[in-house]
């Protein structure tokens, strides 16, 4: 049996410690994507925004099941050219 957390009752910072600011997160378990986080500590949160906040960063979340780092140039190829065959499917 696992020992995990509940999330919702778990905080970056807690989870963390005081001591690591960078980790690995791994997104689509399988298709190998791996995100490297940095954490910065925010003196005062803005209330409007919903916290952890991604402030930078290379185009958006791949979507799932593209094929991992290896379809993702062909899932790119395929939406930004309508005439491309899986255009569409793509798209939705």
């Amino acid at each position: 049996m696992l020992d995990m957390l509940d999330e919702k009752k778990c905080t970056l910072e807690s989870a963390l410690g005081d001591t690591v600011r960078e980790f690995v997160y791994e997104y689509d378990f399988g298709d190998g994507w791996r995100h490297r986080i940095k954490a910065k500590p925010v003196a005062q949160p803005n209330t409007d925004w919903f916290y952890p906040l991604c402030i930078a960063g290379q185009r958006a979340a791949p979507p799932d099941d593209v094929g991992g780092v290896m379809g993702y140039p062909e899932f790119l190829s395929a939406i930004q050219d309508p005439k491309h065959d899986e255009h569409e499917s793509m798209l939705t």
